[in-house]
């Protein structure tokens, strides 16, 4: 009984919702009315990259980020690495940061570049491109 009375309460505020929805003024053109989109590929990089799974601007050095997990992401293999590329698609550094395992995700905070690692998060000083070893954390599960 109670799953009949949400269903019901659900389709009637679905049908009020559809009927005092916003109203398209008359006065608009049918082209401001189906407006078609379409995507423009601006550039690509070149196919090396390895599995790529996280990229990242820095506006401060006009330049992106790229975590490469080389196949395994669940793997403690320390085959993956971290690219720098220039907004035009073109590789700077394939290896930039090395010795990584299957680095997610990236954070920039100033000069420092932030990556999870399997069970680590790893801190890169950007100015030095080099993983800080003192600020190596473990995370235990």
């Amino acid at each position: 009984m109670k799953n009949i009375l949400f269903v019901i309460s659900l389709i009637i505020i679905v049908l009020i919702s559809c009927r005092s929805g916003n109203k398209k003024s008359t006065n608009q053109s049918e082209k401001e009315l189906f407006k078609q989109y379409k995507i423009v590929e601006l550039w690509k990089t070149d196919t090396i990259l390895m599995v790529p799974e996280s990229v990242i601007y820095d506006e401060k050095r006009d330049v992106l980020y790229v975590s490469n997990l080389n196949y395994e992401p669940r793997l403690k293999d320390g085959n993956g690495f971290i690219s720098r590329l220039n907004t035009n698609g073109e590789i700077l550094n394939l290896r930039w940061i090395e010795g990584l395992s299957s680095p997610k995700g990236l954070a920039i905070v100033d000069d420092t570049l932030y990556t999870a690692d399997v069970d680590e998060l790893i801190v890169i000083d950007i100015n030095k491109g080099q993983i800080i070893k003192n600020k190596r954390y473990h995370i235990r599960c």
